[in-house]
């Protein structure tokens, strides 16, 4: 006999969704993962808007990707209106952009610590380690963004505002603090979930799925679809309910995100499962931090690195902007008129992506692994109601 559960909210994720499982002798047989959060409606707020406009309003969108919203829109933006980004503009937006991915990641690790940790004063230990590390990089998206929630430097044409060589020493002498901690912080996470698989007899592929991976290398050579809750759903419920949307890759699911970009290196044959997930995610944490380092060594950046050309297009010309986000391929499209306004604005987030890959790495794992499961994808309801 199939049991219908429901279970509201996901705790230990960004926003608030709901999980409805169909199970038989205690295996799933479906799962619907979806969104409860009011859509806010981002994509009509911004037409007839001036284009400059743009990176201001999607750095609302969410409070934890809300850096590489902003660099998203503006790439969009500049690819429709022809304008070129000073080369060294382009690397303080990566430097913003893995910031982020690593206070993020970090995050993660504390939402989950409850479920790896049995010990309290480890696991407060273990807390304490990984905020030292998310407030030195609050303070490089404050210095190099402008901002740790809403970055005020990311404009159309580039970065606003110039960095002198003495703030930058004092962001280099910062990272080299951190890169010791972080390497440590991330033994101890992967050795953890060693221990919690081990302890728990949990199977190495708990949470597999057989859906293809997408990340940004394979963007030009792909169609992505959006649809919608009432294309998905056939129960009347979850139709009402569900308020994000879900993306299709080449006309059906795929994963992005640290797994998708680790595969599509063409050097790695994921196994499969939410255990490995957790240790891909974990290891982009100081290669992140190594490469900020590297950019802000290599350069400098204390004249202005801005194209002040006001943003005009045809408004014919879809602009698409796409950024590697923490949790994989954020894109924006935009069309602007002769008079910079935008007149088309459309947001496709990673997590609208994963939705089906969810969905797929919940069938035939036991019901009692659904909320582990779900969360191992670190969902961001938030960007996906939009």
């Amino acid at each position: 006999m199939i049991k219908k559960l429901e279970i509201e909210p996901i705790p230990l994720t960004e926003g608030h969704s709901k999980l409805v499982l169909k199970v038989e002798d205690g295996i799933i047989t479906e799962g619907f993962y979806y969104a409860l959060v009011p859509v806010r409606g981002f994509e009509t707020m911004l037409l007839d808007k001036e284009a400059t406009f743009a990176p201001i309003a999607a750095s609302r969108i969410c409070g934890m990707c809300q850096a590489v919203h902003s660099i998203a829109v503006s790439r969009a933006v500049e690819n429709a209106c022809q304008i070129e980004v000073p080369e060294k503009a382009k690397k303080l937006r990566e430097v913003i952009n893995l910031s982020v991915r690593v206070y993020n990641h970090l995050l993660h690790h504390i939402l989950i610590s409850g479920n790896i940790f049995k010990n309290d004063k480890e696991r407060f230990e273990f807390i304490k380690s990984v905020q030292k590390i998310r407030k030195t990089v609050s303070s490089i998206l404050e210095i190099v963004g402008g901002g740790t929630i809403h970055p005020s430097n990311i404009v159309i044409g580039g970065i606003s505002s110039p960095i002198e060589n003495s703030v930058k020493e004092r962001l280099l002498k910062m990272i080299e603090e951190i890169k010791s901690l972080a390497e440590t912080e991330v033994k101890t996470f992967i050795e953890y979930i060693e221990k919690v698989w081990k302890e728990r007899n949990l199977p190495e592929t708990l949470g597999k799925h057989n859906l293809p991976f997408f990340s940004l290398k394979d963007l030009k050579s792909s169609s992505l679809k959006e649809i919608y809750p009432q294309e998905i759903f056939e129960e009347l419920p979850l139709k009402r309910e569900a308020t994000n949307t879900t993306i299709l890759i080449n006309g059906k699911g795929a994963e992005t995100g640290a797994r998708a970009r680790k595969v599509t290196d063409g050097k790695f044959k994921p196994k499969g499962g939410i255990k490995e997930l957790h240790i891909l995610r974990a290891q982009e944490i100081v290669p992140s931090i190594k490469k900020i380092e590297e950019i802000l060594e290599k350069d400098t950046f204390e004249k202005e690195i801005r194209n002040p050309t006001f943003p005009t297009s045809d408004n014919e010309t879809v602009g698409i902007g796409a950024v590697e986000a923490p949790r994989g391929v954020n894109i924006h499209k935009v069309k602007v008129d002769k008079s910079g306004r935008i007149t088309y604005y459309k947001v496709m987030v990673p997590t609208a992506i994963n939705m089906i890959a969810i969905a797929e790495s919940l069938k035939g794992e036991r019901a009692e692994y659904a909320e582990i499961i779900v969360r191992a994808y670190d969902p961001c309801i938030a960007c996906s109601t939009h």
